[in-house]
């Protein structure tokens, strides 16, 4: 599984799921600060990247457009890393 941490996310968390054996990056080193989410969600899919975020934006796009992917994993709990 690969991994894609959105921006509303620490910093830490990539380092912290590599050292947990799981590929990841973070979107701040592949775009920029403030991209829209459309423009998170197709770079997840071309790059069969699973998202993890806090944002509840992902899910509502992925409906409205009709798409099953990428998936998307939302954290409900304080960004504790």
């Amino acid at each position: 599984m690969k991994i894609l941490v959105d921006e509303c996310l620490a910093p830490s968390w990539p380092e912290f799921l590599i050292e947990a054996g799981i590929e990841a990056v973070y979107w701040i080193g592949i775009g920029n600060r403030g991209d829209d989410d459309l423009k998170i969600l197709e770079w997840a899919e071309a790059n069969d990247h699973v998202i993890l975020t806090r944002d509840l934006d992902f899910s509502s796009l992925l409906a409205w457009h009709g798409q099953t992917k990428p998936s998307v994993i939302q954290l409900r709990t304080g960004d504790s890393l």
